[in-house]
């Protein structure tokens, strides 16, 4: 009896070792895997961190782009004010020559009338001194030779003379058309300057915005 009870003493003592032995190998093959998981979620950790960091880096350098495309559009923004701005003197300075040269041409056209004018009454004096000059002469020449002579050489001078007084006289006349005419080409010639200058400005502002919007890359 003593012997049969203790034999299953034994053996039921067996029986848990054996089954605290399982649950200990268990137990090392969890921690076993536990381990495993936790290396393998700090491996996770590290290559989330670094993608966090690649991340924070691109968006820096996104907002320093963004920053730098701001400042670009606001510069494009106030060269294309300054061409709208060129562009409306040109349509003005435009219309001033248009305007200056109908001025020119009106004075073209009264320099040309006063010509005629004076060229007319050149004429007209000319043959009024032409007939006073043979009637001296016939009736001169009726008297004697020498005095006809005498008479001749002075109104060849009187009529030098008179010629000499008409010019000077539509000399003054057309003088005042002249210096309008030169204040008005003076004038032109200004606005052609001035007109060629913002060709160039607007051919440069024109360029450097094609270029500018060539290089521009939109993200």
């Amino acid at each position: 009896m003593a012997a049969g009870t203790r034999n299953a003493t034994i053996k039921e003592l067996q029986q848990k070792l054996d089954a605290a032995i399982y649950e200990l190998s268990e137990a090392n093959r969890l921690n076993s895997k536990l381990l495993e998981e936790r290396d393998d979620s700090d491996i996770e950790i590290k290559e989330i961190n670094i993608r966090l960091a690649k991340l924070k880096n691109e968006l820096i350098e996104l907002h320093l782009k963004n920053v730098d495309l701001t400042a670009e559009r606001d510069r494009l923004l106030e060269q294309s004010q300054i061409l709208c701005s060129c562009m409306e003197s040109h349509e003005n300075n435009l219309s001033i020559i248009y305007q200056l040269k109908q001025e020119l041409n009106e004075a073209y056209l009264n320099i040309s009338s006063l010509q005629a004018t004076i060229e007319s009454r050149k004429s007209n004096s000319t043959i009024q001194i032409c007939n006073s000059v043979l009637r001296d002469v016939n009736s001169i020449h009726l008297q004697s030779k020498t005095k006809s002579k005498k008479n001749i050489r002075l109104t060849k001078l009187i009529k030098k003379k008179q010629k000499m007084i008409k010019k000077c006289k539509a000399y003054i006349e057309s003088r005042k058309y002249r210096k309008q005419n030169i204040k008005l080409q003076s004038e032109l010639s200004i606005r052609d300057r001035e007109i060629s200058d913002l060709f160039l400005l607007h051919s440069d502002l024109y360029i450097n915005f094609e270029r500018e919007n060539k290089n521009y890359r939109p993200f």
